[in-house]
């Protein structure tokens, strides 16, 4: 299941015109994806909720995601989860594009520590996805501030 949003939001992220931005949703499967799909599609996204595991691990392969939300029990226990050991070891002109996100019933939102140990950008608590579009917009935005620097001398350099 994936829906398509062409309309660009106030506040959304900066995106150059006319490139598509994607987020990539893994949830666990008591969890509704609609109003974090929602939300996203409000902060400009095109939002990819893959059915399954092998649905994800292929639309990891064909797009270029900006966002990705990952349940930590997506396809499995935390240990296995297969999305996570995808995206942890790609190679860094791939992953420095991407702000990851581990969605987890023991975390607590914006742990900066716990997304380091996770090797993710940000950590979200189940309880605070009703401020999804808030916490995304701001972990996106840290992200790319982050990395402006880097990309910039990587594009002058002519490697990007």
């Amino acid at each position: 299941m994936s829906q398509q949003s062409d309309q660009t939001q106030p506040g959304a992220v900066a995106q150059p015109e006319g490139d598509p931005r994607y987020a990539l949703v893994c949830l666990a499967s008591s969890q509704q994806p609609g109003p974090i799909q929602a939300a996203l599609q409000e902060l400009g996204y095109t939002v990819h909720v893959p059915a399954k595991l092998e649905e994800a691990l292929e639309q990891l392969e064909q797009n270029r995601y900006e966002l990705a939300l990952i349940h930590e029990t997506y396809g499995g226990s935390p240990e296995q989860n297969q999305i996570l050991k995808t995206i942890q070891p790609m190679a860094m002109p791939l992953r420095r594009h991407m702000c990851v996100g581990l969605i987890g019933g023991q975390v607590k939102t914006s742990d900066h520590m716990m997304a380091f140990a996770k090797s993710v950008n940000f950590v979200v608590a189940e309880s605070d996805l009703d401020k999804i579009k808030t916490i995304a917009r701001r972990a996106v935005t840290e992200n790319d501030h982050f990395y402006k620097a880097f990309r910039e001398s990587l594009r002058e350099a002519g490697k990007e």
